[in-house]
């Protein structure tokens, strides 16, 4: 008997999903790098759920309830914060390198550049310069991942801790109420101050232009050296919030497209927890902390992806990536750890 077609695209997406965790893998383990968003900093500190959710009950979102946590910002593919780049803000709900009852990874704008398997491995064919060249071919066939680069790239922010960061993504939420529902995070500053640092005309003008401004003097690690002395001084400050939508069996595929943005009006944001950041990690320590999607409780998780072409399989893909991961510090063991300051020629790109 011949397979059911729905048999065949769940076949072709482990098959996929398995070719690209193997590369991925790979690559890891040769460089030693991450596999993306190399260039960062990370500190320690706490998560702590808002007293008075404004949200439908939770049994892992408990009113006052408190997680230590780790934060993470990096930038994507260069190494020089003056550039035209991605930034981005991961949560991990435990002070350790890996284990934790729940990961977040988010990055700036509100829509990705990718939103399903297919997607994300036509973005990979480019080369790291065409990535945000919006004449290119991967742009006309997708168009609206041109809109996430607009909204996702910031040039010479003031402070990490001063941007706007998205899930972009959606995942699975149940209420104590056992309705099922969907949801979004993003992080804002304590000030809640609207986001910043969004390119300009000239940053777009032909062809796009990502290296620094003409009369930029700062240092390539300006914004990584501002957000470890706010710290150190003061502590960084946000608030994460929550988006939610209650699933319908009538929902189209827009609802989990990474690339299209909730009704604000219908889907309102509101406070989750409050984050606090006291505490620096040192290289050496943050250099093996790893973020993972498959880091996450009974009543969050993952949604299931039927094919490469279902919007769910993106986070499906990124949870697998936990084997590259854990290649990169085997490779420490082998090869030895990359130095502190490697790479901080402003050139170097990861991808």
């Amino acid at each position: 008997m011949l397979p059911s077609k729905a048999s065949f695209h769940r076949a072709l997406l482990h098959v996929v999903n398995e070719a690209m965790v193997h590369a991925v893998t790979a690559h890891s383990f040769l460089t030693r790098n991450r596999m993306s968003h190399l260039f960062g900093t990370c500190g320690r500190g706490t998560f702590r759920v808002v007293d008075r959710p404004a949200f439908p009950r939770h049994e892992f979102f408990e009113p006052g309830r408190v997680f230590p946590c780790r934060l993470r910002h990096a930038a994507a593919t260069f190494d020089d914060d003056a550039w035209l780049l991605v930034r981005s803000a991961s949560i991990k709900l435990a002070d350790t390198d890996y284990d934790a009852p729940l990961d977040i990874e988010m990055n700036t704008g509100q829509t990705a550049l990718f939103s399903n398997t297919v997607q994300f491995v036509d973005f990979g064919r480019l080369s790291t310069g065409e990535r945000i060249q919006r004449d290119g071919w991967y742009y006309r066939k997708y168009p609206l991942a041109w809109e996430g680069v607009k909204t996702g790239v910031r040039r010479t922010p003031r402070s990490y801790s001063l941007l706007h960061y998205y899930t972009q993504t959606c995942s699975r939420f149940v209420g104590l109420d056992g309705v099922e529902r969907y949801m979004k995070l993003r992080l804002l500053p304590e000030s809640r101050e609207p986001d910043h640092g969004f390119p300009t005309a000239w940053d777009f003008a032909r062809p796009i232009n990502q290296h620094r401004l003409p009369d930029e003097t700062r240092s390539p690690t300006f914004l990584r050296d501002e957000w470890e002395a706010r710290v150190a001084r003061e502590g960084a400050r946000y608030w994460l919030q929550i988006q939610l939508r209650e699933a319908r069996p009538d929902d189209d595929d827009a609802v989990f497209d990474a690339c299209r943005e909730w009704d604000a009006r219908l889907c309102p944001w509101v406070d989750l927890a409050h984050v606090c950041i006291d505490e620096v990690i040192p290289y050496a320590e943050a250099n093996r902390i790893r973020f993972s999607l498959g880091h996450q409780p009974p009543s969050l998780g993952l949604l299931p992806a039927k094919s490469i072409w279902d919007h769910n399989s993106l986070n499906q893909m990124r949870a697998l990536a936990a084997r590259a991961k854990a290649a990169r510090l085997r490779s420490y063991e082998i090869f030895g750890e990359p130095a502190e300051d490697g790479g901080r020629s402003a050139t170097r790109f990861v991808r």
